[in-house]
């Protein structure tokens, strides 16, 4: 049954829409004082160790990986390279083929040209970091650890783990990603700049999981926004263009056309769909997205989620960052950013 209250809503808006029109950017300013803040990642370059051994040593390596990078040596080959564990069958000669592999090894060459000082990348996560204590003081910070993952994940989050693909990030012209039928939409989003924001989204995707019991579309492009906004607050001098991975152009088609998706969303009765490819085409990467026209970005679901939440914490100061983030109602959060585009 759908809700009342969130139909109540989106009836209101939209005749509110009929009267009043307001444009330009209403992000709320989130940068905090953290010049008091203190923090010193940790960080591993397990990309180096494994692939600058010799590989006839693997054998009286392996716990020397196990030592140095514990829990994360366990993760990259059962979740990243998908070997097993050391007790698994043929785990050893798995871990020497891959990184004997020729393509692997050309890969590893140029993620070495590319990354072989990645303190310019520490030092944004450290200012990101000093944000995400600031939010969170309980928080424990990770510990940071640069990979080779064989193009499987770009970024792992686990307890007290953040892992970062290096090979995924080597520019939307790098040879590999043609070859691996990556289309140019996909590829774009696999440069450098995208690294540090990636990782505060998996981060926030890892806290603070979709849970509500209703799976439709509203429920879907909030939650989503609550995510942009938290990566707002982590990244507050990062570009907008730069937190959603789009470009300028489809920026300024976003801001120019906000009052007409919007109206689309409510003409069409868009918020209630529960269909999974139907949600889909409004929150996935896509060229662009189906519904509109072709210079549109894909993801405006999430753009538009972000536009509420922007806006429901706007009215509402007194709400602290991890209250937004643990709100599953958001019913309150539509009827409180009184969105009106």
């Amino acid at each position: 049954m759908k809700s009342n209250s969130i139909v109540k809503t989106i009836s209101v808006i939209l005749i509110c829409t009929s009267l009043f029109y307001s444009c330009g950017n209403d992000e709320t300013n989130l940068k905090v004082d953290i010049s008091g803040i203190k923090v010193e990642l940790k960080v591993h370059r397990f990309d180096k160790a494994l692939f600058e051994i010799v590989p006839d040593s693997m054998s009286s390596n392996i716990p020397k990986f196990e030592n140095e990078f514990g829990e994360f040596f366990n993760l990259f080959c059962s979740r990243i390279i998908n070997i097993g564990n050391k007790n698994s069958r043929d785990f050893e000669m798995l871990l020497q083929k891959y990184v004997t592999d020729y393509n692997m090894l050309t890969v590893y060459d140029d993620c070495k040209k590319s990354f072989h000082d990645v303190s310019a990348i520490t030092n944004n996560l450290t200012t990101g970091f000093k944000y995400y204590k600031s939010y969170f003081p309980e928080k424990n910070i990770p510990e940071i650890f640069f990979f080779m993952g064989g193009f499987n994940q770009s970024i792992v989050t686990s307890d007290n783990i953040l892992g970062i693909g290096l090979e995924r990030y080597l520019g939307k012209n790098y040879p590999y990603y043609s070859k691996l039928g990556l289309a140019s939409y996909q590829s774009y989003k696999m440069q450098k700049e995208f690294i540090v924001p990636d990782c505060f989204r998996a981060i926030a995707w890892s806290e603070f999981p979709f849970n509500d019991s209703i799976d439709d579309l509203i429920h879907n492009i909030i939650y989503q926004g609550k995510v942009q906004y938290y990566m707002n607050a982590m990244l507050p001098d990062v570009a907008d263009t730069l937190k959603f991975a789009y470009t300028k152009s489809q920026w300024d088609w976003c801001l120019a056309n906000e009052q007409l998706m919007w109206s689309y969303l409510i003409d069409n009765k868009q918020f209630f769909i529960s269909g999974e490819m139907d949600i889909k085409r409004y929150i996935d990467d896509a060229p662009f997205t189906t519904m509109f026209p072709r210079e549109s970005p894909g993801r405006i679901g999430v753009w538009i989620g972000w536009r509420i939440v922007n806006k429901y914490m706007n009215n509402h100061p007194e709400i602290s960052l991890q209250q937004l983030m643990l709100e599953s109602n958001y019913e309150i959060i539509l009827d409180g950013s009184k969105y009106n585009p």
